[in-house]
């Protein structure tokens, strides 16, 4: 019977089921030993997560190692995390190994030790691995779309020699800019790069004024919803700038995520925010969600906020709106700028303006817009349907493995 060895370095929100659950789905009745090595946090913390991968039905056997203590604050600290959580890999992978003999490993965020890797080389002798790899811009602008990174010709290079490495089977990307890239470039390990729309979907369906009501948010209200990671990229600062216009009054704004670094503080300390929350017109809901409570979010919302600035990746938030087939506020700007572009499937904004915000949501309200949207929606939804990923991965699994 064949091994895999599934790593995921991450434990909090979506990375530990973002793409392990469809690798289980994927190799659902396939006589494979499945085995899970992630952060001991996750047995910790991780429990609602570790369910929805149990959900799927696929027996698995869990190893766990204990992750770096580095604060991930500049380039050197990230660079002497990204190091040592290497070697501990590395240490990992020799220990349990050697009474399993793994016939290959699967890097579910490959971008955590990408750079690394592409220096040291793989981390696991002879067997073979590959990666679910997200982030990477150095292609964009040359394609006309802003990048405020400055290493591109290094991080070019050095995705190069990742897949030059002989042990390396398999990029899953969520770009499709950047598979075209490769393409033209004509790059010799190009069939070495797999594109695949973000698999995004819901387990628990409600109603509009239930979700609504179990909220506490008046039905009046057009609610949009800022969810995820709430960083400083995520344009939360940006979006609550509508409030100044007496035009925002039937707009509810729902916060809800993980709250990091400047904007954290932006929620919790500004004088302004407190009276946005005092007046309703606000609700905020710090940290990782459970399964259920996401889907209430998604499913009051009239709207999903995708005005991120300085941040030009594709958005796992984005594909969980399509996948209701929720418009979103998009940036035009970035790769999610260029998307919106070809299917058409959020009304583009300038974050920095809040008239133009304020257009935006006209424009949601307007229902020949709205019939427009759902039919781009339900088309989108088709073509990033969870079940073509976990169908293209199998395929593509059984061809390397």
């Amino acid at each position: 019977m064949k091994k895999l060895l599934i790593i995921e370095t991450e434990y909090e929100g979506h990375y530990l089921t973002g793409y392990i659950k469809y690798i289980l789905r994927a190799l659902k009745g396939k006589k494979i030993k499945i085995f899970l090595l992630i952060s001991e946090k996750t047995i910790k913390y991780g429990k609602g997560a570790l369910k929805i991968l149990t959900d799927e039905g696929v027996s698995y056997n869990i190893e766990t190692f204990k992750t770096p203590t580095v604060n991930k604050t500049n380039f050197i600290s990230l660079t002497i995390y990204q190091l040592k959580l290497y070697f501990l890999v590395k240490r990992k992978f020799n220990q349990i190994n050697r009474k399993n003999n793994f016939d290959h490993v699967i890097f579910t965020s490959i971008q955590r030790l990408d750079k690394i890797i592409s220096i040291f080389g793989s981390p696991f002798n002879k067997t073979k691995f590959s990666g679910v790899f997200l982030g990477l811009k150095f292609h964009l602008g040359k394609l006309n779309i802003k990048s405020t990174s400055t290493n591109h010709f290094l991080s070019e290079y050095l995705f190069k020699r990742l897949l030059n490495i002989r042990t390396f089977s398999k990029v899953i990307v969520n770009d499709y800019l950047l598979k075209k890239y490769i393409f033209k470039k004509k790059w010799k390990k190009k069939n070495k790069v797999l594109f695949l729309h973000d698999p995004k979907e819901f387990n628990f369906i409600f109603k509009k004024n239930y979700s609504l009501n179990k909220l506490g948010i008046p039905k009046n209200k057009f609610v949009i919803l800022v969810y995820g990671a709430i960083i400083n990229s995520k344009g939360v600062m940006e979006l609550l700038k509508i409030y100044t216009n007496k035009s925002s009054k039937n707009i509810h704004c729902l916060i809800v995520g993980k709250q990091i670094g400047s904007t954290k503080k932006f929620l919790y300390r500004n004088k302004f925010i407190k009276k946005l929350i005092n007046n309703k017109q606000i609700s905020i809901y710090d940290n990782w969600q459970t399964e259920k409570k996401e889907a209430l979010f998604f499913h009051a919302s009239d709207a999903i906020w995708i005005g991120y600035k300085n941040y030009p990746f594709p958005s796992g938030v984005l594909y969980q709106a399509v996948s209701l087939k929720k418009p979103s506020l998009i940036s035009n700007e970035g790769f999610i700028n260029e998307l919106n572009k070809k299917h058409k499937i959020g009304i583009s904004i300038d974050i920095y303006n809040p008239k133009s915000i304020l257009d935006g949501v006209k424009k949601l309200k307007n229902s020949k817009n709205k019939s427009f949207l759902t039919k781009s929606l339900s088309t989108f939804s088709k073509i990033s349907d969870p079940r073509i990923w976990a169908k293209t991965f199998k395929n593509t699994f059984e061809k390397i493995i």
